[in-house]
């Protein structure tokens, strides 16, 4: 085994307008980072240009490269800074991912899908997730922020 955990770069196609980045957590342990990467989804489906209501979709995987004996993490809170064609912004912060707050032991990948509705045909994503090293008993011991990279949502 790979003492800086998996690389599973390969087995994801984050895509021309998605993200992949990195964060460093420090550790007792050594090397440990949770990376993000996104991949987004136009939904001609559930959009109506006329309205206009461009509805995309954002599906996400969580690696955290560690090595054996680094902390468990937990992904506590979200923070999204979502900007349209026309440079309005909006921000969403929340508990969790979909409505859970995962705890990852090194090695272990996450993944969900969420959407983002937009008035234009085009915008931004990003932002960061809280996520916190737990101790043996599951206790939090340090909070740190890891990025979430700005990617492109799209429409056809």
């Amino acid at each position: 085994m790979d003492p800086h955990g998996p690389n599973l770069a390969s087995e994801i196609d984050i895509g021309p307008q998605g993200s992949d980045t990195t964060t460093p957590l420090p550790t007792p342990a050594g090397h440990a980072g949770l990376r993000v990467r996104v991949r987004p989804e136009y939904l001609p489906a559930r959009s109506d240009p006329h309205q206009p209501m461009h509805v995309f979709a954002y599906h996400v995987t969580l690696d955290y490269e560690a090595s054996v004996d680094a902390p468990r993490v937990q992904v506590v809170d979200r923070h999204w800074r979502i900007i349209d064609a026309s440079g309005g912004e909006d921000t969403v912060d929340g508990e969790g991912v979909v409505g859970l707050q995962p705890i990852l032991v090194p090695g272990e990948r996450f993944e969900y899908a969420s959407y983002c509705p937009l008035r234009s045909r085009w915008g931004t994503m990003e932002g960061h997730y809280g996520v916190v090293t737990l101790d043996e008993h599951d206790r939090p011991t340090a909070r740190h922020e890891a990025a979430i990279g700005r990617f492109y949502l799209v429409s056809s």
